[in-house]
């Protein structure tokens, strides 16, 4: 049985019914001063899309993540059952860039999940819909119990368009609400063609009492095993996303595990 994430009961049951729920949860103050930190680090994220979580400026990334950190803890924190925040990260498109779409994925395991619910954070600090890149999600795939994952694209290459066209929720956002979901939800964003660019403030949340993972594959299609590491609570802070953990302690191997998908499941299995 899954630990409680949160404290309001509609909020647990609307998020483990979908996968996600989004809450409207920052002041105008709070969205003027991650626009500021953004701005002093945008030059770094002039890329069609840019994650401060993946750049190699690692004293950049301290300092984004020092910057939204406290906030998501004073908005988001409170709303959870003794969850730690882990990771802040600026997440930008640049406009009018058809090569900004981030393609359809799960996010990386960052905790044990058999009982437990990763969480990711998704904050824009502009109002965004499906023309500037907000986030889609496929309600109910949180179900998927893919539970060790690496950081990688979806792999259920032969249904991506349709589930794209069809089955994915595009959630138009106003600047300072914030999207909660299971790291395990499949989600994407289409590109931004607006004229401006598009900054959001992520983050990562775990259960304060459980130390922080780490799972690597070899990149080459027939890998067999994921080696699963537990990290200390800033190892995001200075790892190379998709390269070997240079530090922390071997948890346990797993044999590579994709559970199957498809239309029939989603149409039965997944609250759309």
């Amino acid at each position: 049985m899954l630990r409680k994430l949160f404290i309001d009961s509609n909020n647990e049951a609307a998020f483990h019914r979908d996968g996600y729920i989004v809450l409207d949860l920052l002041t105008e103050e709070d969205v003027t001063k991650l626009k500021t930190a953004f701005g002093i680090v945008e030059k770094q994220h002039s890329f069609d899309i840019a994650a401060s979580v993946v750049l190699p400026d690692l004293e950049m990334r301290r300092f984004v993540n020092k910057s939204i950190t406290p906030i998501f803890e004073q908005r988001v924190r409170p709303l959870l059952n003794n969850y730690k925040i882990i990771l802040g990260s600026f997440v930008a498109k640049c406009g009018g860039s058809e090569q900004s779409k981030f393609p359809l994925h799960q996010d990386p395991t960052f905790v044990e999940e058999e009982h437990h619910v990763g969480l990711s954070i998704w904050c824009p600090l502009i109002d965004v819909d499906r023309s500037n890149g907000c986030l889609g999600l496929l309600p109910g795939s949180h179900r998927l119990n893919n539970l060790y994952r690496s950081p990688c694209m979806l792999p259920y290459t032969e249904i991506e368009g349709i589930l794209e066209s069809e089955y994915m929720k595009y959630i138009p956002m106003k600047k300072g609400e914030v999207l909660l979901m299971n790291t395990r939800t499949i989600h994407g964003s289409p590109p931004n063609l607006s004229s401006t660019i598009r900054p959001v403030a992520a983050g990562v949340a775990i259960p304060e009492h459980l130390p922080v993972l780490c799972c690597y594959s070899s990149m080459d299609e027939n890998a067999k095993e994921t080696t699963v590491y537990q990290v200390p609570d800033d190892f995001y802070l200075r790892h190379t996303m998709t390269t070997f953990p240079q530090e922390g302690r071997l948890y346990k191997t797993v044999s590579n595990h994709i559970e199957s998908l498809s239309i029939e499941k989603i149409e039965t299995q997944f609250s759309i």
